[in-house]
């Protein structure tokens, strides 16, 4: 009996610091710290780690599934609305006249390489880069003008309509057209047209050339064609705070003559009251 008891001592027991001493564990948290002060945070974000795809929340979110040891590349992607994306890329939506989705959701990713250790609980955070941003382009009036007016209608061209989720380059080699779609405002008791954009970014090889078509009430037409390339340069690098431009809009006084747009200047807040 003694003998039994000794052989039985000198089994050795493997201690595991987990359930699963053959695979890790994974938790993962979004840090959204640079996200533009105006921008919607999402609910929730779709994660991809090797050739699995799962919805995670805002809090820290464990994978389902353990990982085999080694190196692993983690994809975090938002889903916005007018924006369509795989696993490599986002692409604003084309309506059906060819023009991009002017304000589509706010978009985010983050992509990041992580060693998963055997027997362990990998806990890492994921910095989500904002993508798109606001362009506001504000025009005041002079009281009683916008009464003269029936209608307004613009295109802004040399529109970046694609980006690389990984590294936030933009993909397009061509430019595509997005419309304005300008507002009554007003801005300190002033009247004031204004419309918003939210872009992915402009195609540096290409001008940004706004065009507006002003319908009077009197039976005229205005066309006017403004070049903002040099206002919209770099306007996907770093920065993703909204650009406001500003502008005055003077209708023409008298029969034959042409509507004029007083040059554009960059304005930093300002409150604008729409409706």
């Amino acid at each position: 009996m003694g003998t039994i008891l000794l052989l039985a001592g000198c089994v050795k027991d493997d201690l595991y610091n987990t359930q699963h001493p053959d695979k890790g564990a994974l938790v993962v948290t979004a840090d959204w710290a640079g996200a533009s002060s105006e921008a919607v945070l999402p609910d929730t974000y779709i994660l991809h780690v090797d050739n699995q795809e799962y919805e995670a929340g805002s809090t820290p979110y464990i994978f389902p599934s353990l990982l085999s040891p080694g190196q692993h590349k983690l994809l975090a992607c938002s889903k916005a609305e007018g924006i369509t994306t795989d696993e490599a890329t986002a692409t604003v939506n084309t309506l059906e006249d060819g023009t991009l989705e002017p304000l589509p959701g706010y978009l985010f990713s983050a992509v990041k390489e992580v060693e998963i250790t055997a027997d362990d609980t990998l806990r890492t955070s994921m910095s989500m880069r904002q993508h798109n941003r606001l362009l506001s382009l504000v025009m005041k009036m002079e009281e009683g003008e916008k009464e003269r007016l029936s209608s307004v209608s613009a295109t802004l061209e040399g529109i970046a309509s694609s980006v690389d989720l990984g590294t936030g380059t933009l993909t397009d080699s061509r430019g595509k057209a997005v419309i304005p779609l300008f507002r009554d405002g007003t801005e300190e008791g002033a009247p004031v047209l204004k419309a918003d954009l939210r872009l992915l970014g402009v195609i540096p090889a290409e001008r940004q050339v706004l065009t507006l078509i002003l319908e009077l009430k009197s039976g005229d037409r205005q066309t006017i064609t403004n070049d903002l390339t040099e206002y919209l340069e770099g306007f996907s690098d770093g920065e993703k705070e909204p650009l406001l431009l500003y502008t005055s809009l003077e209708l023409p006084a008298e029969a034959g003559a042409g509507a004029v747009i007083k040059g554009w200047e960059v304005v930093d807040g300002g409150d604008i009251d729409i409706h």
